[in-house]
């Protein structure tokens, strides 16, 4: 049950932070630290591995990157 919980949540965590919120492009470089993800409180996961986007340079958090609906609203 509690693996079922967290591949649902990560699968929709993926989709929510997919993107560069700078340039809208999915290609990026991250480190590779694992972060605990607790199913008692799963809203209160953040994946904090650094990330430079592979085409505009930008550095952020995984958990900074939106997803791809959500950059297409903000820039129409």
């Amino acid at each position: 049950m509690k693996s079922e919980i967290y591949e649902t949540f990560m699968k929709e965590y993926r989709i929510k932070h997919e993107v560069c919120p700078k340039c809208g492009t999915k290609p990026h470089n991250s480190t590779l630290m694992g972060y605990i993800f607790n199913s008692s409180e799963p809203d209160e996961y953040k994946d904090l591995n650094r990330c430079t986007c592979s085409n505009c340079g930008d550095n952020h958090t995984y958990h900074e990157r939106i997803s791809l609906e959500e950059f297409n609203n903000k820039n129409s």
